[in-house]
């Protein structure tokens, strides 16, 4: 007979950890339901009541001061999925003890103060899904691959992010509000078992510099010449993966690559709601004045090879910065009604 050296729960235990918070995974990045019915009335489990301190010596976050009825407790224990349960062991340093027993108390909380409430059981389509889990780029990882760049979902690699060169290297208008006027582009491409689900263009500006996402665009007639100026909706799909590269992985100086997106937050509007951006653009920028420009792109001289490119650049360049500063007086002129 085997003797096991793991102070392991009862099933009294597993079961209390389990009902305390619904069969709720207690990560807060996660908090899937990890019990339900299966095939021919049977029931699937994916729950686990994993240890916080490590159940045997050389296990995750052992505690060697601990006695066997501690190791053993439910207070030593936290309800996860199966996916969730192997990453804590994964990464002791990150996933620490104090961190564990948060997610545990936050989500017996929320379970608490959710108890007796109807359930939405309503489920979100896959990509407002993925966009969701985007917002916090530490539930993605670098894709270890020499012909694909890119990302994919830790807990889910069915998700990922493929980012592929184009043969596109013009320069926008806004290029030249950076130190280096050098440009190319990429196309993101979400994928979900292959399948495309989203794409969007990927900008490299300041001669690779800064790696940002194309702000959406609009366009203003100006002396009858439609001109387009670049915005973003807070909250949007755009302005969320804009924040994802801006974020990951940024173990290194980024001093240059914020600089660059400082000089292009000049021209960019973020606007509430894509509502509002349609009333601020009918009421608001209406007989723009010539001089208004004019003193927003004096500055520019040199912004294109050719005179007409010139001419059209700095024009473009002096709408961004009039329709910024026109959004600023509008949203303090908004705020100041309330």
């Amino acid at each position: 007979m085997i003797v096991s050296n793991r102070d392991d729960f009862t099933q009294a235990i597993k079961s209390k950890l389990a009902k305390r918070v619904a069969y709720i995974c207690s990560n807060p990045s996660c908090q899937k339901l990890t019990i339900g019915p299966g095939s021919f009335n049977d029931i699937n489990n994916i729950g686990v009541a994993a240890h916080i301190y490590a159940a045997s010596p050389g296990g995750p976050r052992y505690n060697s001061n601990m006695a066997e009825k501690e190791r053993k407790s439910y207070e030593n224990g936290i309800w996860l999925c199966q996916s969730c349960a192997r990453i804590i062991d994964i990464d002791e340093e990150k996933y620490t003890p104090q961190l564990l027993k948060l997610w545990k108390e936050e989500t017996e909380n929320t379970i608490y103060l959710n108890f007796n409430k109807r359930v939405n059981l309503r489920k979100k389509n896959k990509l407002d899904y993925i966009f969701d889990t985007l917002r916090d780029c530490d539930n993605w990882a670098k894709l270890q691959d020499d012909y694909i760049d890119g990302y994919y979902f830790k807990e889910d690699p069915s998700y990922m992010i493929e980012i592929v060169d184009s043969d596109n290297h013009n320069t926008e208008f806004y290029s030249y509000l950076m130190t280096n006027e050098s440009t190319s582009f990429s196309i993101l491409y979400l994928k979900y078992n292959g399948t495309c689900i989203y794409s969007h263009q990927i900008v490299n500006l300041d001669s690779g510099r800064l790696t940002t996402v194309v702000p959406l665009s609009s366009y203003i007639y100006y002396k009858n010449v439609p001109y387009k100026y670049k915005y973003f909706i807070k909250d949007g799909k755009e302005i969320i993966l804009r924040d994802f590269f801006l974020k990951f992985d940024k173990d290194y100086d980024n001093s240059e690559e914020l600089y660059a997106l400082k000089r292009l937050n000049e021209i960019v509007i973020v606007y509430e709601t894509e509502k509002e951006r349609k009333y601020f653009e009918k009421n608001y920028l209406n007989n723009i004045n010539p001089e208004d420009i004019k003193k927003y792109s004096n500055d520019y001289e040199f912004v294109g090879n050719s005179k007409n490119e010139v001419e059209y650049n700095k024009v473009a360049i002096g709408l961004g910065k009039y329709i910024k500063e026109k959004y600023k007086l509008y949203r303090e002129e908004k705020n100041n009604d309330r």
